[in-house]
């Protein structure tokens, strides 16, 4: 127990409290409801028009900070192909997503989707 980070564990006898919500979804319009974005350097998710802090794990938050670039990036690829870019500048983001994706498989695997 004296491992865990602080606040991980709440005894049954003390009170848990709530996460504190973030407001000001307007700064998130790109982000659907249970989405997953950053504020002040924190991985928050999207519950209507609020975001709350999540407690995640260091390494599930490195994870998911790499599942939402590649998430920000495939929304890049359909940008610039959506608006009718110039060749050259949907190659470049279609590029930009192979890389971003090679590492993230790299560090954490492939993403796999249920079936």
């Amino acid at each position: 127990m004296e491992r865990l980070p602080e606040g991980a564990y709440v005894p049954r006898d003390e009170e848990r409290r709530d996460p504190p919500k973030i407001l000001d979804a307007e700064t998130f319009t790109e982000i659907k409801d249970g989405g997953y974005a950053e504020r002040d350097g924190k991985i928050v998710m999207r519950n209507g028009n609020s975001f709350d802090l999540t407690s995640l794990a260091p390494s599930s938050s490195a994870r998911t900070r790499g599942m939402m670039a590649v998430r920000d990036t495939v929304r890049l690829v359909f940008r610039a192909q959506l608006d009718d870019s110039a060749e050259d500048q949907i190659i470049e983001a279609r590029k930009l997503l192979d890389q971003i994706y090679e590492n993230f498989a790299w560090k954490f695997g492939p993403l796999l989707f249920p079936q």
